[in-house]
């Protein structure tokens, strides 16, 4: 950690509250709050998490079953609220919250999407924050303002890897058969504007070529069967004869997908539109070669192809060379990144503090 001396005075080790969701439901924003969290705990910060998640969790306070007593009494036992919302009208209220209780804000954006009033409330966050996170150049570029770009990635630790019986046999099975695995990742089915965010369906047709039905099986992980509107469903209908040949896997709630990481061989990412993904850096740092389309800026050593464009998957798929190894011994530490974030924020917080009113302590 940080030396000391680099603190504010008064705020040596701001009390943190990262406000987001917690796994379940399984998804990248999920995964990234609660190894966050886990990291700056062992780090020496004094740090909670308020879950936004549908799912209470025993020892977590979840924002959906507190008064808004409850609530602004957990935002004052802070020094320094880090806010991951992904819901731009959910985040503007967390930020006039923790900011009428005279608390410092961190923002960190996750992703661009949305209509204009939305891209409006983001940017409204965003000014009313003390400093602010993209988790890529397209998210930081959208905010239009002083935002640092770090990646949301904390490396996976040996105990996210485990993985149900029943999941680790059918990798291995797979393995004996001679074929490659491909893995693949989606919060859930989701199709706005009738495309299919994640390109489930994309990975279902590629198994029509015949080279990749030969060389390749597949394990789909999907985090939640919540919103799908009969879309999984479909998927579901569509994926029946590849899953009775055993060359597709389609798995639920999956706690640790970084165990199917560990196994694979290739990983696919064909979203119509994304974030960072915090699942490509993670496949690429366990040394999986990535496929990815071509929607968002993705990471130099990924093998891009064209948005929603079959054939250029398929190509890219059966292109892509073995996987190279573990890489972790070089990834950068970005949760360093974030506390320098914070001292810059905290900075910030008590200059203001002292401007108007040189007397103001901590509360």
């Amino acid at each position: 950690m940080e030396d000391e001396a680099n603190w504010p005075r008064d705020c040596l080790f701001p009390r943190v509250l990262i406000v987001g969701p917690l796994p379940p439901p399984i998804g990248g924003v999920s995964i990234h709050v609660s190894r966050l969290a886990r990291r700056l705990n062992e780090l020496g910060m004094q740090c909670s998490v308020l879950d936004e998640s549908r799912v209470q969790k025993v020892g977590f306070e979840n924002v959906r079953h507190l008064s808004l007593l409850a609530y602004l009494s957990i935002i004052r036992k802070h020094d320094l609220v880090h806010i991951h919302t992904s819901n731009r009208y959910v985040r503007l209220a967390h930020t006039l919250a923790s900011r009428l209780m005279g608390r410092c804000v961190v923002q960190t954006f996750h992703g661009r999407q949305g209509h204009a009033l939305e891209r409006l409330m983001l940017r409204l966050s965003r000014l009313m924050g003390h400093a602010s996170i993209g988790v890529s150049h397209d998210v930081a570029e959208v905010l239009q303002g002083n935002v640092s770009v770090i990646p949301a990635f904390v490396p996976p630790r040996v105990e996210d890897e485990a993985l149900p019986i029943a999941v680790a046999s059918w990798l291995r099975n797979v393995h004996q058969s001679g074929r490659g695995i491909i893995a693949m990742n989606a919060a859930r089915a989701f199709r706005p504007h009738g495309i299919d965010l994640y390109g489930i369906d994309m990975l279902l047709t590629s198994f029509l070529n015949t080279s990749i039905n030969e060389k390749y099986c597949a394990i789909i992980c999907v985090g939640s069967r919540d919103g799908a509107d009969g879309y999984l469903d479909w998927l579901l209908e569509q994926a029946r004869p590849l899953i009775l040949q055993d060359r597709v896997k389609i798995v639920f709630d999956l706690p640790n997908f970084a165990g199917v990481l560990k196994e694979a061989d290739i990983f696919v990412r064909p979203t119509s539109w994304d974030g960072d993904a915090i699942s490509i850096r993670e496949a690429l740092w366990y040394g999986l070669p990535v496929v990815a389309s071509d929607a968002v800026q993705r990471p130099d050593a990924v093998s891009l192809f064209r948005n929603r464009n079959q054939t250029d998957l398929e190509q890219a798929i059966l292109s892509v060379g073995p996987r190279s190894g573990h890489l972790n011994a070089g990834a950068p530490d970005y949760v360093l990144d974030v506390l320098e974030v914070y001292r810059t924020a905290m900075s910030r917080f008590a200059g203001k503090l002292r401007l108007a009113d040189p007397g103001t302590e901590r509360s």
